[in-house]
């Protein structure tokens, strides 16, 4: 007998079973289960909680401080922005009330852990400022490298007429990085610097990289680490949440599970 189905497709009904083989072909399987764990495990949380719901006048203001927020507070200018989005007000104040709802339950979990997680991680949100040339072989770059030393040229000069890296024609500049980026022999060179320190060659594939740290930005307690940070622990608590699951998966006619 065939399984009840799951949604209809030009009228076609299309299975529970289907649906899974589907996923699995697209190698979206995996990923779908874990959202679905992810969500069991937040609704059980939610359910054992019910403190973190918001009170019953929350949905009004919700709404209310959302259009102060996006200069929507003249009602013909929020009317129009609901119709160009497609939205309801009903439904605009349910989304708000659930972000709301998954902030305090962030919240609860991280934070009595947050300032802890923070000195333990400290060293590892540091931002690290380089800039680099690359060059074909080690003779150039270590050209380069007395020319720099001597102040016989600037690096940036040298970053515009040699390098092959993009970032060339801002003078070797790089996005910052933290230590979790860069390579432990690497990373050995860069806590033994001081900025302005010239670091390599060091030979990345077959092309030779000449480094400058140009600063090292600390981590500080402050909003948006502290806004990563809880995003971290709460995914760890997720994570053990899911581990610590037992999941059976019963479809009948699905046989390639």
């Amino acid at each position: 007998m065939p399984s009840e189905a799951f949604l209809f497709v030009d009228d076609e009904p299309i299975s529970k079973a289907q649906v899974l083989n589907y996923l699995q072909a697209s190698g979206q399987l995996e990923n779908f289960i874990e959202e679905v764990l992810s969500q069991h495990a937040i609704a059980k949380e939610l359910e054992e909680n019910p403190d973190f719901w918001p009170g019953p006048d929350a949905l009004d203001t919700a709404i209310q401080d959302f259009r102060q927020e996006q200069n929507l507070e003249d009602d013909k200018v929020f009317l129009a922005w609901l119709d160009q989005n497609n939205l309801e007000a009903e439904s605009l104040g349910s989304t708000l009330l659930q972000q709301k709802t998954m902030q305090q339950l962030i919240h609860s979990i991280s934070q009595p852990k947050l300032q802890e997680y923070f000195l333990n991680r400290k060293e590892q949100l540091d931002q690290i400022y380089l800039s680099c040339i690359v060059v074909q072989n080690e003779a150039t770059a270590r050209s380069l490298h007395i020319q720099i030393h001597q102040e016989e040229a600037s690096f940036e000069d040298l970053a515009k007429a040699h390098s092959l890296a993009d970032n060339r024609l801002i003078g070797g500049t790089m996005l910052p990085m933290t230590r979790a980026d860069l390579g432990s022999e690497l990373l050995i060179e860069i806590n033994a610097a001081q900025p302005g320190s010239l670091i390599g060659p060091w030979q990345v594939d077959e092309q030779w990289y000449l480094f400058r740290l140009d600063k090292i930005l600390r981590a500080e307690w402050e909003e948006d680490t502290k806004k990563q940070l809880q995003i971290e622990l709460f995914q760890q608590w997720l994570t053990d949440r899911i581990n610590a699951m037992t999941v059976k998966m019963e479809v009948a006619e699905w046989l390639y599970l």
